[in-house]
């Protein structure tokens, strides 16, 4: 594992281009966590304690390390920027912008949530009617017709219940809900 990761410039040969001034590297972050586990704070270069502190912040094992150049160039950072309230501003006011900007984010969640839970209700309500009615005209007639019910409109499936008993032929029963227009 390589925490930093370093690229320049060569040609064909394997040589590094002359006055090249441009070099990549690559910081692996999750990488610092494992190192700190394995040397402790106490023995990480200033490179890896400031990496440590760009990923982690600042706590109080830390604020601890006074012998650390890079420490104590961040606990001046830190306090410079307690001292000039136009910085505290912007962080708050940036802090509170991300805090409505979830509270929204939120409560869209929230009311699509609701909004579903109502939408799942009717349409099992409609399901539900409808199996009724089904298992309803099987009782009353023996016979299982879930194709022609489900064809149905819902001025239909309302007359269902009064025309039901008054008609003791099947046939003309369901004649009599096809006759029945919205």
């Amino acid at each position: 594992l390589k925490l930093i990761d370093t690229y320049r410039s060569i040609n064909d040969e394997g040589m590094v281009e002359k006055y090249n001034l441009t070099t990549r590297s690559y910081v692996q972050l999750p990488y610092i966590n494992i190192i700190r586990k394995q040397k402790g704070l106490k023995r990480m270069t200033g490179i890896e304690l400031a990496l440590y502190i760009f990923k982690n912040g600042i706590d109080n094992d830390i604020i601890g390390l006074t012998e650390q150049g890079v420490i104590n160039i961040m606990k001046k950072k830190l306090e410079k920027f307690n001292e000039e309230a136009k910085l505290r501003d912007m962080y708050y006011k940036r802090d509170l912008n991300r805090a409505a900007n979830e509270s929204e984010k939120q409560e869209i969640y929230e009311k699509g949530k609701i909004e579903g839970k109502i939408e799942g209700k009717a349409e099992g309500r409609i399901e539900g009617e409808l199996k009724n009615t089904i298992n309803f005209i099987e009782a009353r007639y023996g016979i299982k017709d879930e194709e022609w019910i489900s064809s149905l409109n819902e001025k239909q499936l309302k007359a269902i219940k009064k025309i039901i008993f008054k008609e003791d032929d099947y046939e003309k029963f369901k004649q009599r809900i096809d006759e029945i227009n919205e």
